[in-house]
């Protein structure tokens, strides 16, 4: 009876010790998350090591257990339509991770078909890689020589400064925009579209008329929305070379690196360079100013996360030099004592910051635009001996910061969503310091400070596709103008015989830029008065 009792307890001692080493002592709880289902066990999930050698398979309530004699191992936890992630685990912890489902590559199907499509209640054309792709070579002023939506023409032959003209009103009066964010105003109304190459351009959305109060206030004949490639496009590098026959060379350089699954940045350089004297009439003047020198460099960074927080933020850098006037004026063997010449030599620095956030109907954004611009120009005599004089210099800081909050739902009828509604609403402030002096035989100066705080709402409705409204209401505060009301309506009916009527109501405003608007003008004698 003692053996048999000996031979139990060794038997259970030894069966005790074996559970005690079969026990694990690495394991990891697998779930997934979704927006429909939110978090759940994720069985049959693979776990590996970072050489991709097998180590263990998740049951069915998502736990996964083995044996190692490491104190700290590195796996990467991967199932079947859900994104992999990579974790360090721990000698008799129990880790967690959590999977995304993720998106698959998308295929690209490539046929051809009118580049240009039109908005669906703005009036609003957008422009896409088929219009940009038409040149060669080319700027955001000459990306509009394909299309009739905008006429784009020399403002003189001196300063050679382009312009464009919507709706028959000038340039001036349309609000031109980089990705939603302040661009070409200011000081940089003056040659400010040759800081945007073609090449790096992703699409151009033109919009006649007054467009939507969410945007800006200074639209008066349309809005202009450039958008640059983004730093997760497909384009991992880009590198093209021009050369004119006139004498025009450019070089752009894009180059785009994918950091980890949500982050991304982009780098481009563009340069430009014409040093070609063209005097195609032979009257001694230059029809256009020489560029010796040309450069536009931006760096921006983007995260993104379907679940969470997204942010863009980058800086950009352009410098611009242009030499005009006489012919004779830039060469040594001369037999004047004196030329006239047109010189300027312009820098500015901006940055950007935006981030916003997506749930079921709501969302929030947070945008943040900010430069520094300087321009020195010279019109006249290089000795000063025969012709009046003009010494032109600006200076100008510009910062604006806006928050957006966007509410949307559906109505439906039948279980088909008929009527789609949209309240957009926020505000945000404006601050401007700008100052211009005009040195010479006709003294100018203008200075201004602009404080601008707003608030601004807007609602949209959708009934299926034949009808949309949009109503918008802007209400600011300027230190200058004082308080006052920017009201905007836009419509759209699409009839049962496929005609469509829109009509577009508003009210704008914009601050004047008299010297820079009036910068052509410098290179001629003439006497200017400002009236305060």
């Amino acid at each position: 009876m003692i053996k048999y009792i000996r031979l139990f307890l060794f038997g259970a001692l030894s069966c005790f010790c074996f559970v005690l080493n079969a026990q694990s002592n690495f394991g990891i709880n697998v779930y997934s998350f979704s927006q429909a289902e939110g978090y759940r066990a994720l069985p049959y999930a693979d776990i590996k090591d970072v050489t991709g050698n097998p180590i263990a398979q998740s049951d069915s309530l998502g736990l996964a257990q083995w044996n190692r004699t490491n104190e700290k191992l590195k796996v990467v936890v991967s199932a079947l339509g859900y994104a992999s992630d990579t974790l360090d685990v721990f000698r008799d912890e129990y880790a967690k991770v959590i999977l995304y489902p993720e998106v698959l590559e998308s295929t690209v199907i490539q046929s051809r078909r009118n580049s240009r499509q039109l908005g669906v209640t703005l009036n609003t054309t957008l422009l896409n890689q088929g219009d940009l792709k038409k040149a060669a070579c080319c700027n955001l002023s000459e990306s509009f020589e394909t299309n009739n939506s905008v006429d784009v023409g020399y403002t003189d032959a001196i300063t050679g400064s382009k312009k464009l003209h919507m709706l028959g009103l000038d340039g001036k009066y349309a609000e031109i925009r980089f990705e939603g964010l302040s661009s070409i105003r200011g000081l940089n109304l003056l040659g400010g579209m040759i800081d945007v190459p073609g090449p790096f351009l992703h699409s151009i959305a033109l919009s006649k008329g007054s467009g939507s109060i969410v945007t800006g206030r200074e639209a008066i004949a349309g809005q202009i929305i450039y958008n640059w490639k983004p730093p997760d496009c497909d384009e991992r590098l880009h590198v093209n070379v021009y050369l004119g026959a006139y004498g025009r060379l450019e070089g752009n350089i894009l180059s785009t690196e994918k950091i980890s699954r949500r982050w991304s940045t982009l780098t481009s350089v563009h340069g430009m360079l014409n040093n070609r004297e063209m005097d195609m009439n032979g009257d001694g003047f230059l029809d256009l100013p020489k560029n010796p020198f040309h450069i536009n460099i931006m760096h921006r960074w983007k995260y993104f996360h379907k679940q969470k927080w997204r942010s863009q933020f980058g800086f950009d850098y352009s410098q611009t030099q242009l030499e005009g006037g006489l012919s004779s004026a830039y060469r040594q063997d001369s037999v004047y004592n004196a030329d006239y010449i047109y010189n300027q030599d312009s820098r500015r620095i901006a940055a950007f910051w935006k981030m916003g956030r997506l749930w079921d109907n709501w969302s929030i954004g947070f945008q943040n635009r900010f430069y520094f611009h300087n321009r020195e120009a010279f019109f006249g005599d290089n000795n000063q001996a025969l012709y009046s004089t003009r010494e032109y210099s600006g200076q100008e800081t510009f910062g604006e910061s806006k928050l957006i909050l966007e509410h949307f739902w559906n109505s439906t009828v039948n279980g088909e969503d008929l009527h789609s509604h949209t309240i957009k609403f926020g505000g945000g402030l404006l601050v401007d310091s700008l100052q211009e002096n005009v040195l010479g035989a006709n003294p100018l100066q203008q200075e201004r400070w602009e404080f601008n705080p707003y608030g601004f709402a807007e609602y949209t409705y959708e009934f299926n596709t034949a009808f949309a409204w949009i109503a918008g209401m802007r209400i600011e505060h300027h230190n200058l103008y004082g308080l006052y009301l920017l009201p905007r309506m836009n419509m759209r009916w699409t009839t049962p015989n496929k005609w469509i009527v829109k009509l577009s109501a508003g009210r704008s405003a914009r601050s004047p830029f008299i010297l820079t608007e009036s910068f052509g003008r410098f290179a001629s004698g003439r006497q200017f008065l400002i009236d305060s």
